[in-house]
């Protein structure tokens, strides 16, 4: 055999898959697809990261015969979760300012709003579709829902100059550790002034004062269970003068009464058989509630005010004159059971010291009749009746010498 043998072999040329422009050109349309998406509704806007819309993109063929980024816009849903929740707004009706006893301009009202996720998310998929074919840059303007306000600025300000206080009530109390230093009363009135009821709607005390442990100033207080009393044995003890207040300021105004139920205490700091508790334990809540009725919108307003040792809390109800008045009739008061007073003897404080817990409040029941008047016509009218249990007094006195 010859030491070499030449063969010519035929040889076809076999394209790549994908080719290196291809390939460039996959990445470019890549690049220009995964950037910040800005969603905006007016001066508001969101953003939807590039590193979240680079985690959508594979490359395949695409539908023409080409090769590119495709992007999964099943995934566009999931991503809109949290501008979902920070385009949610709840409408917020107009509000009053005042001044001695005027209404002296009004606080603008602002629509409610909702993002309509899937409307919304079909302009993000098709963004993103037009940036892969070089075509779009811009923002995509949401997909909202808008619910206006019941009070909105232009009829607060067909009422402003009509309005005056209509109603106004105060209870006293002292500041001490039972009510948190005044905290537990101070922090929910303050959260309440300047609330406006418009016409037709109701005000409940939970609702429009939230979560209470939000609120500065709060913390542990007086709870009264069993007939005893514990001095911090509830968050939020001595809110109930609040709610007290209030509920007296509202029907004196003409409101009428919802929800209301009497302490388990005769509290002659409030009118007999009108004070008005309100408390939660788990998911159990007792509220106070009124509705506005009338053809006007209402403001609430609060004071606080220093009177020696003791404080007053005042609620007043600014309005336009609705006509109404009240009444408060037929006081029917049966004192009992009787309470007993009781000294505990604590060894961890020194001889001469001494904290009265509670006074004894004895026992009682009430009955006691609310009427409202419309233009002095009977409106509504409401026979309460309270069973106040005894509550037994304590006076701590300390024995360590």
């Amino acid at each position: 055999a010859p030491a070499e043998v030449t063969v010519e072999l035929p040889f076809t040329t076999i394209e790549p898959f994908v080719t290196t422009a291809e390939a460039n050109d996959a990445v470019v349309a890549a690049n220009r697809v995964a950037r910040n998406v800005t969603i905006r509704d007016g001066d508001d806007h969101w953003t939807i990261p590039a590193a979240t819309i680079r985690s959508w993109i594979t490359f395949r063929p695409t539908p023409t015969g080409g090769f590119g980024p495709i992007v999964d816009t099943t995934q566009v849903d999931k991503a809109l979760a949290p501008v979902t929740a920070a385009v949610a707004r709840s409408p917020k009706n107009a509000s009053f300012q005042t001044s001695g006893a005027k209404v002296v301009g009004v606080l603008p009202s602002k629509n409610g709003r909702a993002l309509d996720r899937k409307a919304t998310a079909a302009r993000v998929a098709d963004l993103l579709t037009a940036r892969a074919g070089g075509t779009s840059s811009g923002d995509v303007a949401a997909v909202v829902s808008v619910t206006t306000p019941a009070l909105t600025t232009a009829a607060a300000q067909t009422f402003a100059g009509k309005m005056r206080p209509i109603s106004s009530f105060s209870v006293f109390y002292w500041v001490l550790v039972n009510n948190h230093w005044g905290g537990n009363i101070e922090a929910p009135a303050t959260k309440i002034n300047g609330t406006v009821v418009p016409a037709g709607a109701t005000f409940d005390f939970w609702r429009d004062v939230g979560d209470l442990r939000k609120l500065p100033g709060t913390g542990p207080g007086n709870a009264i269970e069993g007939g005893k009393i514990t001095v911090t044995g509830a968050f939020g003890g001595g809110i109930c003068t609040t709610s007290t207040t209030l509920f007296n300021a509202a029907f004196r105004a003409g409101m009428v009464p919802l929800a209301r139920k009497n302490h388990n205490e005769f509290i002659n700091r409030y009118p007999p058989g009108l004070d008005a508790t309100v408390w939660i334990v788990g998911k159990t809540k007792q509220t106070m509630s009124f509705k506005n009725d009338t053809k006007y919108p209402i403001l609430i307003t609060r004071t606080v005010t220093q009177d020696g040792t003791k404080r007053w809390l005042t609620f007043k109800i600014w309005s336009v004159p609705n006509g109404r008045t009240y009444k408060i009739s037929d006081t029917v008061i049966r004192h009992g059971p009787r309470a007993i007073d009781t000294v505990v003897r604590d060894p961890t404080k020194p001889v001469g010291y001494f904290y009265r817990n509670n006074a004894p409040a004895d026992g009682a029941k009430v009955w006691v009749t609310v009427s409202i008047y419309d233009h002095g016509k009977l409106h509504w009218t409401e026979r309460y009746f309270s069973n106040y249990p005894a509550v037994n007094g304590v006076l701590v006195k300390g024995t360590r010498t």
